[in-house]
């Protein structure tokens, strides 16, 4: 039988093993984005597998980086939802996720102390006036989650989102969120 971890053990591994790779699935989601727009999507790639047995796999930039920005948009939800911010609504908006909201089996930002022992707290929608471009970032944001949720997550009408893409959005949610799980969660536990 799997030995169970302490909620301290739990609260641990999510912050120096699970945070730490959601954060690298946005910056590869970064990366994928900046390889298509260097680059025709439909130009050959090959990958290179350095083994006793190398492989070589040929694909088009397209098939390749697509799955990658795209996981990253299911990453930065992810990062979000862990912070305390969610889109909700039509029209879509950013929200704190309430008490309700939570499941008490779920590990929130808001379940961590600071070392004077006071605890994180959930982001408020806020947090994206103190950066560059709030409104856009907010609605990278809310786009990035409504992408995730209506696109990727599961089929459904794509009345959010309007058919239209989101490119613009994913790139600066990519480029803001490393920065915010940096600031708001990193640098306060120190």
């Amino acid at each position: 039988m799997a030995e169970q971890l302490t909620k301290e053990d739990r609260l641990l591994h999510m912050r120096h093993t699970i945070i730490p790779f959601h954060v690298r699935g946005v910056m590869a989601g970064l990366s994928a984005l900046d390889l298509g727009a260097k680059h025709d999507l439909f130009t050959l790639v090959e990958i290179h597998i350095e083994s006793p047995n190398p492989e070589v796999q040929r694909e088009t930039l397209l098939s390749y980086a697509q799955p990658i920005w795209c996981m990253g948009a299911i990453h930065s939800r992810f990062l979000l939802e862990f912070v305390g911010l969610k889109s909700k609504a039509s029209p879509s908006r950013l929200e704190t996720i309430t008490d309700k909201e939570r499941k008490p089996s779920d590990i929130g930002i808001e379940c961590y102390h600071r070392a004077d022992g006071t605890f994180l707290r959930r982001l408020e929608p806020s947090v994206v006036d103190y950066g560059p471009d709030p409104e856009v970032v907010r609605r990278a944001w809310i786009g990035t989650c409504d992408f995730a949720g209506q696109r990727l997550a599961h089929a459904t009408d794509d009345y959010k989102l309007q058919n239209g893409d989101v490119t613009a959005m994913l790139r600066r949610t990519f480029e803001t969120i490393p920065d915010l799980i940096s600031h708001c969660f990193h640098s306060q536990l120190d």
